[in-house]
């Protein structure tokens, strides 16, 4: 199901919950002070590598995000 939601616009709670535990490359990002409210998912690490999403962070292509879900936060 989550390849149906690549070029979708999506909050980044649905991109949470469609995405899970991925690395995600995003374009056309709507930011608030602090998170990213939406984006639109191009990619993630299911269709394009580690490196090949780092590298098109590093030239501003796409932002890459991990989404980890928000209960996942502090587990060690």
């Amino acid at each position: 199901m989550p390849s149906t939601q690549l070029g979708k616009r999506m909050s980044w709670n649905e991109i949470k919950a469609v995405f899970p535990h991925r690395n995600v490359g995003l374009v056309d990002c709507v930011p608030n002070r602090y998170n990213i409210v939406s984006a639109i998912v191009k990619y993630t690490d299911k269709d394009k590598t580690y490196s090949e999403l780092i590298r098109m962070a590093v030239n501003k292509e796409i932002v890459m995000r991990y989404t980890t879900m928000d209960e996942d936060d502090g587990i060690q």
